[in-house]
């Protein structure tokens, strides 16, 4: 027989600790479980890795819109911004994991550890918006070169070079990848514990 939501919510209530008891309890933003929160962080990280291998495919594309064989686009800036603010969220959200795993929390406590969590998932969301954002454009790119010709026609500029930092995307990109299998494997240790 398959458990009813109601069955899951009373069995928690019954017979779950303080922490899954206060989750309940408290209304969340992000009504997701904190393993489901973890696993939007690494995702998030992991497409962050697709940026660079689409603007190479589409390199003559860029070179005959920008005049330009740079790959440190501003679209990597917003993608670091994205990777950076995620990583805060993800180590946020794995420290989270290891509180809850190795503490005997008060309902107070719990109550407040539920609504950090919440902030702590908007770090990702915000950094996931950036990648997800960028991903999009250069896939647009890929998928679909005319849409990026017609936004170059309205002097929206989608693979402007950056003077700023000057970071090469296939970095930026790397960087990423290397982030989401260095929080998940923290927070597979954090879990051992």
């Amino acid at each position: 027989m398959i458990d009813q939501p109601d069955d899951d919510i009373a069995k928690t209530l019954i017979e779950g600790d303080t922490y899954e008891q206060a989750a309940l309890n408290v209304d969340r933003f992000i009504p997701l479980s904190l393993a489901a929160k973890l696993y939007l962080a690494v995702g998030t990280l992991a497409l962050s890795v697709t940026v660079a291998p689409a603007v190479m495919f589409r390199r003559e594309l860029v070179r005959s819109l920008e005049g330009t064989n740079s790959l440190s686009l501003t679209l990597g800036v917003l993608v670091l911004n994205g990777i950076l603010t995620t990583v805060l969220g993800g180590v946020l959200l794995v420290r989270q994991q290891y509180i809850v795993d190795n503490s005997s929390l008060t309902v107070k406590q719990a109550r407040k550890l539920v609504r950090l969590e919440d902030l702590y998932v908007l770090a990702v969301i915000l950094g996931g918006m950036f990648i997800a954002a960028s991903a999009a454009l250069v896939w647009v790119g890929v998928v679909a070169p005319g849409v990026v010709e017609t936004l170059y026609s309205y002097d929206a500029r989608v693979y402007q070079p950056d003077e700023t930092l000057g970071v090469d995307l296939r970095l930026i990109s790397a960087l990423g990848g290397f982030a989401a299998v260095l929080l998940f494997l923290l927070w597979k240790v954090v879990c051992r514990r």
